[in-house]
């Protein structure tokens, strides 16, 4: 029996297994019905598709500079027309990665003075080597993420409590070490007051976090106000299955 109420959809939805076009739905019923993962996908509805995704470090990382499953991911989104993702890095992840990324570099630079010197010592005419410019190669590595579709995000000092961090190490608490002895943590805290703050300033964003650090997501789940929009991922492949992006 067809249902006054509902009317033909001329849409067709998002499923993981098969694309269905039903002939009636009702709006309202239809939306709520869906699983979460299928409503992620679901066009042009009255539900919020923009995802801010922030990455720690440690995902970004790669053999001399940046795994490359993030730079196929990169290309992934800017391919999707679905949903409004946007990828994130906090002003301390850009600074660190750019810092590991200059180190790998400079490591490459020597290997080539290392066979200068070498030709030199053979009698071979002196090979001009290339000059190692540091500022250069951190605005490289900052041009690098920007290309990708990396936004970054300056650090909140201002909002930031020190002084209950000082505290929060003292006591060894998250995202603190607990039991080594060490002060290791406030990278972490600084980079979970960023993602906090910026959560505050786009509140119709969903906030992904991608991390492997169980301290630092355990702080930041800490931070994120409670029935804020907010998952954490460990990693690229548990994103990609979040969103269906494969």
């Amino acid at each position: 029996m067809s249902n006054p109420e509902a009317k033909l959809d001329p849409k067709w939805y998002f499923s993981r297994t098969t694309f269905r076009r039903p002939a009636f739905i009702n709006e309202s019923a239809h939306l709520s019905a869906l699983p979460i993962t299928q409503r992620y996908n679901e066009p042009m509805r009255a539900i919020n598709n923009s995802y801010a995704v922030f990455f720690d470090t440690n995902i970004i990382k790669g053999k001399y500079w940046l795994d490359h499953s993030v730079k196929a991911l990169a290309s992934t989104i800017g391919q999707n027309t679905v949903i409004t993702v946007e990828l994130y890095l906090p002003e301390v992840v850009q600074k660190e990665w750019s810092r590991y990324y200059s180190r790998s570099v400079k490591e490459q630079f020597d290997k080539i003075l290392e066979v200068n010197n070498r030709l030199t010592e053979m009698n071979i005419d002196e090979i001009e080597a290339i000059k190692f410019d540091e500022i250069k190669i951190a605005a490289k590595a900052k041009q690098l993420l920007s290309g990708l579709g990396f936004k970054f995000v300056a650090t909140p000092h201002s909002s930031i409590d020190y002084a209950e961090l000082v505290e929060r190490a003292i006591r060894h608490e998250p995202p603190f070490e607990p039991s080594d002895g060490s002060d290791k943590g406030l990278k972490d805290a600084i980079i979970a007051h960023t993602i906090k703050i910026f959560a505050d300033q786009h509140p119709d964003r969903k906030i992904i976090f991608i991390g492997r650090d169980g301290l630092m997501t355990s702080y930041l789940q800490e931070l994120m106000q409670a029935g804020r929009q907010f998952t954490v991922n460990t990693s690229l492949d548990e994103f990609n299955e979040e969103l269906k992006l494969k």
